[in-house]
């Protein structure tokens, strides 16, 4: 097997890089990758679903022997989702790993229904020393890779479940990429398949459970789902009580009582909703 030694060349500089340019603020050439939606601006939650690192990319040929990605690098695979099709999966691992027989592995579910398509790039859990999994749902493409995932996209319904489900799987080690390899197979850095974790900011947290639910029996070994700020109940996800906007300053609803909220229920006058055609 080979080594791909393409990491980062300077660790201290790229930390110190990491520490001062956090996702929330953003800095100079972050801004270019992070306009996921390439409408000339980097809007709060494309930051928040950001993290500026540059780390070179592999893509595994499929011909002669393994890649084996030096610590620090990241790669692009793919999975063979049944009846869904190949799931574009992007692993980045830590420069050094957390522990010493090994990197934990965390998967970062990216949302399913929001303009922000690309590979999930906020939170980056290799600066604690863990391996970085996200992926792409079915029918979705990554410019900055020219990563895509096969299939159809259903916000969240059964083909994005499976896809989410096969993506564990090969988190855990239980299944391999399209060209045969195991994650064991393609890094440098260990990856500890028996201390693998869900992570899911707000409504990715909604396939996340129901992907658990839906196929847990087919998914052992996962230790942890860590949920941040996930509307797992229709009240909690309700934009017309009011919402900061991307500078955040809050928007409030002048109909809305706080009285009138309950875990089951919201009370709001509607009868003074309307129609503004340039809104």
């Amino acid at each position: 097997m080979r080594i791909i030694n393409k990491g980062f060349r300077n660790s201290v500089a790229v930390l110190l890089a990491v520490a001062l340019c956090l996702p929330l603020f953003g800095c100079g050439s972050a801004n270019i990758d992070c306009d996921f939606n390439r409408d000339g601006k980097v809007d709060f939650f494309e930051r928040i679903f950001c993290t500026p690192l540059q780390a070179v990319i592999e893509q595994p040929s499929g011909a002669g022997e393994a890649p084996i990605v030096a610590s620090g690098g990241t790669l692009v695979t793919y999975i063979e989702s049944p009846y869904v099709g190949e799931i574009a999966v992007l692993v980045r691992t830590p420069l050094m790993q957390r522990y010493p027989e090994g990197a934990p592995v965390v998967i970062h579910v990216p949302p399913f229904y929001t303009p922000v398509t690309g590979f999930h790039q906020g939170f980056d859990t290799t600066r604690l020393g863990a391996i970085y999994v996200s992926f792409l749902w079915p029918g979705k493409d990554d410019v900055r890779t020219g990563a895509r995932s096969q299939g159809e996209n259903d916000y969240g319904g059964p083909n994005c479940l499976a896809a989410l489900r096969d993506v564990i799987r090969f988190a855990l080690g239980l299944i391999n990429d399209v060209n045969g390899y195991s994650m064991d197979q393609l890094f440098e850095t260990k990856a500890l398949t028996n201390n693998v974790g869900i992570f899911a900011f707000s409504h990715a947290g909604i396939a996340a459970t129901n992907a658990l639910a839906q196929h847990g029996a087919e998914m052992p070994g996962i230790r942890y789902l860590v949920g941040h700020e996930n509307p797992t109940i229709d009240a909690t996800s309700s934009l017309e009580l009011g919402y900061y906007d991307d500078n955040r300053k809050p928007v409030l609803n002048p109909y809305y009582k706080p009285g009138g909220y309950s875990p089951k229920s919201v009370d709001i006058d509607y009868s003074r909703v309307g129609w503004k055609q340039d809104g």
